[in-house]
């Protein structure tokens, strides 16, 4: 039985896509240099960098935002009247949780696009909590307010009583409870700002960190070398 015979390689011109014989090292047309096999190595598994600040941002953000979806979830269940608004807010914050997750886990592999949503969470989170801070601060305002404004007192003034406290104790000013709460709350609002603000700023301005190699780029490398017939060889 006569065996087949086999079809000469050939190779084909990526500038002009002339077919050539699989010998030739040039193009018999526009004398480009072919294409060799040993030109093309199989690509190395890609390993993702991640930087240290990464990670810890990951972990954090995503603690955080779970921990107060969670707690917000719960509050608004257990309230008595369970109205419509409530349903939207469980509602949307689902919907927040799923893009948290999605948006760090595409972080957590350094996908180019992952940066994008992140920020715009973080700046979500950053008005959020000075609202709520600044809607806390002027609710104590009114409160205190309220409270040294009552209602005037009838009957006789109140005996003060003597203070029995040693002489070296008179000097000691009690800490108000209220003003010390205020300025927890404003310490941790500005806290919060700072450290978002430093990560959004790492987002914007590192974005070679998260350049994955791509296919188009080794295309481009190599229709560079078919442009230029003096490449080594």
């Amino acid at each position: 039985m006569a065996s087949e015979s086999q079809p000469a390689p050939t190779l084909t011109c990526r500038k002009c896509k002339h077919v050539n014989p699989g010998w030739r090292s040039t193009c018999e047309r526009c004398q480009s240099r072919l294409p060799r096999p040993e030109d093309n190595p199989p690509p190395r598994p890609y390993r993702v960098h991640r930087p240290g600040c990464v990670t810890g941002f990951v972990i954090l953000f995503g603690a955080y935002v779970l921990f107060t979806g969670i707690s917000f979830a719960g509050a608004t269940a257990a309230r008595a009247g369970f109205s419509p608004v409530d349903v939207l807010l469980l509602l949307g914050l689902g919907t927040l949780m799923v893009v948290t997750v999605v948006s760090l886990t595409a972080l957590w592999r350094m996908e180019k696009w992952s940066r994008y949503p992140v920020i715009g969470l973080q700046v979500v989170l950053m008005v959020l909590v000075v609202a709520q801070t600044v809607v806390a601060l002027n609710d104590d305002s009114d409160d205190s307010t309220a409270t040294a404004s009552g209602p005037a007192r009838t009957g006789p003034p109140p005996v003060e009583e003597e203070d029995a406290a040693p002489d070296g104790d008179e000097d000691d000013e009690d800490v108000d409870p209220e003003a010390f709460s205020e300025g927890a709350d404003v310490f941790g609002a500005a806290f919060f700002v700072a450290v978002n603000g430093v990560y959004i700023y790492w987002f914007v301005t590192n974005r070679d960190a998260f350049r994955r190699p791509d296919l188009d780029d080794v295309e481009d490398d190599d229709e560079d070398t078919a442009d230029d017939p003096d490449a080594s060889v």
